[in-house]
């Protein structure tokens, strides 16, 4: 029953990451290009986070719910998330907030269902490399907390500066 309950307790703090874009987007749309020189706006970080989240969901979550072989594989980080960021301005705003929050729903809901035997399995990810839905939750846990708390840090700068 432990382990149930630090499943169910990992996967709320997984889902904060959709509280947090629930709150950006009852915020006005400027702060969706807030930036700090030289690094990505906010919406491409939200971007970012979506793809990351629509891999992992294709080629791990879903794969160990249906019983298949998992595709995923170590990618070339720099190339996807550039890539992630620049899809960010090919659909509108209201768009990449459904993605996100379907997209980090589909991995929240698979692995809630997920049986206790798959959720603690270890699996051979398309590289040879073992993969498992804990490992995976703590990793992308932190991945969140990682671009949350400068995203927090830059949103209470420009809500102080339009405030003087």
């Amino acid at each position: 029953m432990e382990r149930v309950q630090e499943r169910s307790g990992i996967l709320q703090q997984f889902g904060e990451w959709m509280a947090f874009v629930n709150d950006l987007n009852n915020r006005n749309e400027e702060v969706w290009e807030i930036r700090e020189e030289g690094k990505m706006s906010i919406r491409e970080i939200v971007s970012h986070i979506m793809r990351w989240d629509e891999y992992f969901y294709q080629h791990a979550i879903a794969k160990i719910v249906q019983g298949q072989p998992l595709t995923v594989q170590h990618l070339n980080f720099d190339e996807f998330n550039h890539e992630a960021a620049a899809y960010a301005h090919t659909i509108p705003l209201d768009q990449l907030v459904r993605e996100t929050l379907q997209w980090r729903q589909n991995v929240i809901d698979a692995i809630a269902e997920m049986s206790e035997e798959d959720y603690l399995q270890s699996y051979v990810e398309g590289e040879g490399n073992p993969f498992s839905a804990p490992q995976y939750l703590q990793d992308f846990l932190w991945h969140d907390r990682h671009h949350m708390e400068p995203m927090r840090a830059l949103l209470d700068k420009g809500e102080q500066e339009t405030t003087c």
